[in-house]
């Protein structure tokens, strides 16, 4: 269970707590599957008696000796400034004082939210277990440096005082500061982890997305007037990471929930891989090789897969030449492209969307539409979701109107939607049926 501890400088104007309690839901709203184990307390950390806090202190001096070793640095374990963070409660246990922590960490008026960030990695000792708390403190005093927030993986330190000073205003200063909270939760679930591709080393690993709230210039006024078009804050890339994260090193149970399967487009048929973190084992390989290339024998089609990737990849080529190239960084996280015997782009076979159907009932998801630009993909998409029976829950998929229709350059694939379009839509004039007639319609629906 990760339980986030929200502490709020006194005298802070309460539509920042309002705000910082409605940014961290709708973090955790964002991975549905995961939600239980999440849980939030306006309130800081208590030890129950001061052995616990003994055990800390020694653990901390062994940390910083290590670090001090490994580094070649100078500093020490402040053991003094350790224990004024800490107030006795009439239980006689202990609990750490944001207060106290704040007047450790601030000269003339201004906060150094790095220094407290530290004081407060040293109240938990430094740990990364799975329940461990994740502190998220928000000061109503400006940071140095002009610092809107700091994330380590046991706090999110926010200023709200140097937000108030940036010249935004109603909703425009609510979506800022929320993003800000948003953006460094990301750090501390390891959205753009070092190592993984498509992320830059600039004041800590970001993300080379423009248009992904882990962008390393997230920050600015251009970052932020973008993202305002955006429904999803976080690119498909940085989601994956979080996630892998949260089930492989946090070890979070995954909820009865069905869990989305993204699909994307491969928009300029380059290596996906080089966009996408890579983390395939051989077991999620299988569970995708059993899917398509059965699929592709059934076509006469040629299968090719190639092995040593680190990701999931096949070529599917079909007797006239056009070859469907599937990537997947995950078994619920897949790009599709295709190209002519020419190798001029063109739509993938329709049986490469049934099949992707057939994955999500095989694994109990449903389809999420990713990074997708063309009508005729989507549309594509969507009638291998509605042909299927069931049909598969989609989520992001565009309305299924006279406009999106219009949009489709396939004739055939448009005249396919707008019969699927019309068996959804009832009768103009449906007689009341009787009892006899509703029973029999049940059974067949069975």
């Amino acid at each position: 269970m990760k339980t986030f501890f929200l502490n709020f400088e006194d005298g802070l104007d309460e539509k920042y707590i309002r705000w910082t309690r409605e940014a961290i839901q709708e973090f955790i709203d964002l991975f549905p599957e995961y939600k239980d184990n999440f849980a939030s307390e306006e309130r800081n950390f208590t030890y129950q008696n001061l052995d616990i806090l003994s055990a800390i202190v020694e653990k901390n001096k062994e940390a910083y000796e290590r670090s001090r070793r490994a580094q070649n640095s100078t500093e020490v374990f402040d053991e003094a400034s350790f224990w004024k963070m800490f107030e006795k409660l009439p239980n006689d246990s202990y609990r750490a004082s944001f207060k106290k922590q704040i007047a450790l960490a601030t000269r003339n008026g201004v906060v150094d939210i790095q220094k407290l960030s530290r004081l407060q990695s040293d109240s938990v000792g430094n740990g990364h277990s799975a329940n461990m708390p994740i502190l998220v403190n928000v000061t109503k005093q400006k940071a140095g440096g002009n610092i809107r927030g700091i994330s380590s993986k046991m706090s999110i330190d926010i200023s709200a005082g140097t937000c108030a000073a940036l010249g935004y205003a109603d909703d425009d200063l609510e979506a800022y500061f929320k993003d800000i909270i948003i953006h460094e939760l990301g750090h501390t679930f390891n959205a753009t982890y070092e190592g993984r591709q498509n992320v830059v080393e600039n004041l800590g690993t970001h993300c080379t997305d423009k248009n992904c709230l882990m962008y390393e210039y997230a920050y600015t006024n251009e970052s932020f007037n973008r993202r305002k078009k955006r429904k999803e804050p976080f690119c498909q890339d940085c989601m994956a990471s979080m996630r892998d994260y949260m089930e492989n090193a946090l070890l979070f149970s995954r909820a009865n929930d069905t869990q989305n399967l993204y699909v994307s487009q491969n928009q300029d048929d380059q290596t996906v891989a080089q966009n996408m973190p890579t983390f395939v084992d051989k077991e999620v390989k299988k569970v995708l090789r059993e899917v398509f290339q059965p699929s592709a024998e059934k076509q006469n089609a040629e299968y090719k897969e190639d092995l040593k990737a680190p990701e999931y990849r096949a070529e599917i080529k079909h007797a006239n030449g056009s070859i469907d190239k599937i990537v997947a960084t995950s078994a619920h996280n897949i790009a599709l492209s295709a190209e002519d015997k020419d190798g001029k782009a063109q739509m993938p076979n329709i049986q490469r969307f049934r099949d992707i159907v057939a994955l999500a009932k095989k694994q109990g998801s449903v389809i999420k539409f990713g990074n997708i630009k063309s009508p005729d993909f989507k549309a594509l998409l969507m009638l291998a979701c509605m042909e299927a029976k069931p049909a598969m829950q989609m989520v992001g998929a565009p309305e299924l109107n006279d406009e999106f229709l219009q949009s489709v350059q396939n004739e055939k694939l448009k005249t396919a939607l707008q019969i699927m379009k019309n068996k959804q839509q009832p009768p103009p004039q449906t007689p009341p049926l009787t009892p006899q007639i509703i029973q029999a319609r049940t059974r067949e629906r069975a």
